[in-house]
């Protein structure tokens, strides 16, 4: 797990060096965003470790605990553990 500050808001994050992208759910992606900051809708389907298909719906990008850093987040219509993926890593 690894806790970040992403817009001044905190969430753990499960580091998945399997998955190419980085990942939330609408309901984190809404706690921590609001919906007025989602700029780039996506039509997406990745797999989970189990095989299972997870649909992402909207990703953009995100400032990363007030040094600058950017993350591109997608943001999916399942509930998910929020996932750090390859391109954060």
């Amino acid at each position: 797990m690894l806790d970040l500050e992403i817009e001044r808001k905190k969430k753990s994050f499960i580091i998945d060096t399997g998955s190419p992208i980085s990942i939330v759910s609408e309901k984190d992606a809404k706690e921590i965003l609001g919906e007025d900051k989602w700029i780039q809708k996506m039509i997406k389907k990745y797999l989970d470790v189990n095989r299972n298909e997870i649909k992402c719906v909207v990703e953009t990008e995100v400032k990363v605990n007030g040094n600058g850093k950017q993350l591109i987040l997608a943001i999916a219509k399942e509930k998910i553990q929020p996932l750090l993926g390859m391109n954060w890593i």
